[in-house]
């Protein structure tokens, strides 16, 4: 997808840290902490796409989750428009929640088994709004309209669809009252590859007619490739690196970037992809190495990366590495 450069991001986050303390002892005594998210920044501009890629238990999904503050960060700033979320008491979240929505990775799990469908769209509609039981309908079906659904599928329950169509009513169920932000955890990873293609299809239709602005969470580096303008990489709680998705994808600089670009299949059986194989495991979020967390696998070790943690820093405009090799 083309880059979009917004000189006035619709948000922005900085500094974001999420810190999981463990209790122990005999009267629970916090000793140490998981590092779940470190000091993580970022912005994406209105109708662009920002795909957050890494491994499990790197921290994508709670950057997310911190975000729209379904959990509490331990420091940090996220701003939407000129709404510091972080700040807000709950009335003034509840109204920020009218422009940010989320859709989460199992479509099953996420929709209540005992409503219809209606009832189900229609949740955020009765929560945030005074619309009428008729207006509301009418909306319902409206937004139906957008992700393929129809007015035969109202008062069906969730168990009576197909993973695919249980996804597209999450979309519709975020789009109710017209965000202008939509979290998408992962939103494909528990579909079938026929139907991970028509929902990523959907979600870009989507985004050209609404002109959302997307935080697209994913492990998987081909749908990011494929949706996202720019693309950040996580590792154990921080960005590594964070650019533009055909330079990234095309001229990775750290290393953990080029071993998971390298880890990627090539569908043609005559291309190899270059070997770059990690040594070791993922450390504990717990007991972190000093200076580059991904010191202790990568290849090109040296000294310097056991002290100061590295500074995510442009190299080539928009592309942004954080490496003292670099």
């Amino acid at each position: 997808m083309k880059s979009i450069v917004s000189t006035d991001p619709l948000v922005r986050v900085k500094h974001l840290k999420k810190y999981y303390p463990i209790k122990t002892g005999l009267f629970g005594l916090r000793s140490k902490h998981v590092y779940a998210v470190d000091d993580v920044s970022f912005s994406i501009g209105s109708g662009e796409t920002l795909g957050l890629v890494g491994e499990s238990g790197c921290g994508k999904s709670t950057v997310g989750n911190t975000m729209l503050r379904l959990t509490e960060a331990t420091s940090g700033e996220v701003t939407l428009n000129s709404d510091r979320i972080f700040d807000l008491d709950k009335q003034e979240l509840r109204a920020i929640r009218k422009k940010i929505a989320i859709v989460f990775q199992d479509p099953y799990s996420s929709l209540n088994p005992r409503l219809q469908i209606l009832d189900v769209v229609a949740e955020p509609l009765k929560t945030h709004t005074s619309m009428k039981p008729d207006e509301i309908r009418d909306r319902v079906l409206e937004i139906l309209g957008h992700v393929g659904l129809g007015y035969e599928h109202l008062l069906r329950y969730p168990h009576q669809f197909s993973g695919g169509q249980r996804q597209r009513i999450s979309i519709a169920r975020a789009l109710a009252l017209n965000p202008s932000l939509l979290i998408l955890d992962e939103p494909t990873s528990a579909l079938d590859v026929s139907v991970q293609a028509q929902v990523l299809n959907l979600l870009v239709d989507l985004q050209r007619k609404f002109n959302l602005t997307y935080l697209f969470i994913s492990h998987n580096l081909a749908v990011v490739e494929h949706i996202s303008h720019r693309v950040a990489i996580m590792y154990m709680g921080k960005v590594v690196e964070m650019g533009p998705t055909r330079k990234l994808f095309g001229n990775p600089k750290h290393p953990y970037s080029k071993a998971l670009l390298a880890a990627v299949p090539n569908p043609d059986p005559d291309v190899k992809n270059d070997e770059f194989i990690l040594k070791g495991d993922v450390p504990s979020p717990i007991n972190v190495p000093s200076g580059c967390r991904f010191r202790t696998r990568c290849p090109d070790y040296r000294e310097i990366c056991s002290q100061n943690p590295p500074e995510l820093k442009s190299i080539d405009g928009d592309h942004f590495v954080a490496c003292k090799r670099i």
